[in-house]
């Protein structure tokens, strides 16, 4: 009888398999740690159109993660399913921490559709709930009117701005319609938890947040992924034509390509 291969062995302090997360049900997009403020916590997106929120309670003990939240991007319902029977929400395909070390943890998800979604974790529930919907923007149709949409083909990439102090959010999001859009998103003051019960997962938008488009940047081919450097002062840009694009702003506060870069 053949004998077993022998094990290939482990090099001193090479890596190991900590953890396998096995709950999806097809294939996975996108993978991202929370800010480390929050402590371990993993969140996952992919074809099964669902988000999952992993955490790992023991940093000590990284084969131990528990499932904390599981919701579908797109934020649809069993009422929705039955009114449109055979027609399910976009797949997500990416997602992004809010970077924020004071705000209660968020994710940006980019979805198939052209659509971007900001989901949060309630204040008061302690539960998953959508914040803010970026509507899909049909072929011809610009960004800023009349009210602000998201891409007309799949969002590949998007990049929260680290929190500097800035009076608003800034979000870069990538797609495949050739352009990457800038978002200021901003959220009002805190109201009362009885006057806005409709935020829970899958639920009504939260009124608190709103969403600004403040700049479209066109590029001639694809656009794969985007990320900010340190202080959110400059945007990196992955094209498909093979090329990297850096953005900074100009005097006059426009986004402008960096001489020289791509």
């Amino acid at each position: 009888d053949a004998e077993d291969p022998a094990p290939h062995p482990r090099p001193a302090g090479g890596w190991r398999l900590a953890a396998e997360l096995q709950q999806a049900r097809d294939s996975l997009h996108d993978v991202a740690f929370a800010p480390h403020v929050h402590g371990l916590w993993l969140a996952s997106c992919g074809d099964d159109r669902l988000v999952r929120v992993y955490e790992a309670p023991d940093v000590m003990r990284l084969s131990e993660w528990l499932a904390s939240a599981e919701f579908e991007a797109s934020g649809e319902t069993k009422a929705r399913a039955a009114e449109a029977p055979g027609q399910r929400g976009a797949a997500p395909q990416c997602l992004a921490w809010n970077p924020s070390h004071v705000e209660p943890m968020a994710l940006a998800l980019g979805l198939a559709d052209g659509s971007v979604h900001l989901w949060g974790v309630s204040e008061r529930a302690g539960s998953w709930a959508r914040l803010l919907v970026l509507e899909p923007r049909p072929p011809g149709r610009p960004c800023l009117a009349p009210y602000p949409l998201a891409h007309s083909d799949c969002v590949r990439g998007l990049s929260w701005a680290p929190d500097v102090g800035r009076s608003h959010h800034l979000l870069a999001t990538a797609s495949r319609d050739r352009s990457v859009k800038l978002w200021k998103l901003r959220v009002a003051a805190a109201e009362p938890e009885a006057s806005r019960e409709g935020g829970a997962a899958g639920g009504a938008s939260d009124p608190r947040w709103s969403g600004e488009c403040s700049a479209e940047l066109a590029h001639e081919a694809q656009v794969w992924r985007v990320e900010w450097n340190a202080c959110g002062s400059m945007l990196a840009v992955a094209v498909d034509e093979g090329r990297v694009h850096v953005y900074s702003r100009d005097e006059a506060g426009d986004w402008q390509r960096e001489p020289g870069a791509g």
